[in-house]
């Protein structure tokens, strides 16, 4: 059980968290800008000590629920926002003490374990798709041919192939914009706290990491899954092996940043590279290349 200070200190966190999140909710603004109730969960979290972040978030989720009479929406923004908030939080303030220096926990590994996390949420939807309709491919193709009916007929054809050969995408883009919002926020929290003084950690930038041995099973066996397993299998397997691509791509836009660091046009290049990136999934793929290709040699 938490002392009467820790949780003390997780009450003005706890309730800012999920009075942003009902304003949020109530003003529709979408499913990024949810992603802002948990700055004052990863401010007192990453300033003081990671158990503020779990109580906090224990707190805004049940809150959440008391304002909306929802139960399930207490077990979304647990699993989706509390929890992995909490986790982030208590990887970075993770620290190995060598003489005099303090080596912080990479976050480039913070992002393969939120990676291994989204891998989990992505099986736990297809474990209720498969529950609630007995297909997740059919339940996700329906959900795209509803979401595209309004646009133009030149566009059927691309919709026919996203829906039936891409389908497993959705999870995937999914997974990426969930782990790389709630990195992007404990950051921006981080950064916050570094201008106020109450930073613990100096930074939490990505650099060039080692990565861990276990990231690169876990896509072998999603992609031996995409391959051998039944349909609904074959569907999760597909979006988790996309999803573990992510910390490859983390690690491979951190190498090309060392690499162009003397480069006199380097901010051109980086300008042209990331908008490539936006515009154009290879370019990503192409990053990710690079971060295996690092992790093999």
């Amino acid at each position: 059980m938490p002392n009467k200070n820790a949780i003390f200190d997780s009450l003005i966190p706890g309730f800012v968290s999920a009075g942003i999140f009902m304003i949020m909710v109530v003003s529709g603004l979408g499913f990024p800008f949810l992603f802002l109730s948990l700055l004052p969960i990863f401010s007192s979290g990453l300033g003081k000590v990671p158990k503020n972040a779990f109580w906090g978030g224990i707190i805004a989720s049940i809150l959440i629920a008391l304002l909306t009479g929802s139960e399930s929406l207490f077990i979304v923004f647990f699993i989706l926002f509390a929890l992995p908030a909490w986790y982030l939080t208590y990887l970075a303030r993770h620290a190995l003490i060598i003489g005099e220096q303090k080596l912080w926990y990479p976050v480039g590994v913070i992002i393969a374990h939120l990676s291994i996390y989204a891998c989990l949420l992505i099986c736990l939807m297809v474990v209720y798709y498969i529950q609630d309709s007995g297909s997740v491919v059919t339940a996700v193709s329906e959900k795209i041919y509803a979401a595209f009916e309004e646009f133009p007929p030149e566009y059927n054809e691309i919709v026919e192939v996203m829906a039936t050969k891409w389908s497993f995408m959705v999870f995937s883009m999914l997974a990426w914009m969930w782990a790389i919002a709630l990195y992007a926020h404990a950051w921006l929290a981080n950064k916050r706290l570094i201008h106020t003084g109450k930073a613990n950690r100096e930074s939490l930038a990505v650099t060039p990491f080692i990565m861990p041995g276990w990231v690169m099973y876990f896509l072998l066996v999603s992609a031996l899954a995409s391959l051998i397993g039944s349909e609904s299998m074959k569907f999760a397997a597909k979006a988790c092996f996309i999803t573990l691509l992510m910390p490859y791509f983390f690690l491979g836009l951190a190498i090309i940043h060392r690499m162009c660091a003397e480069w006199p046009n380097k901010r051109f290049f980086l300008f042209f590279m990331y908008l490539m990136i936006v515009s154009q999934v290879w370019v990503m793929l192409f990053v990710a290349v690079i971060g295996i290709i690092n992790h093999l040699i």
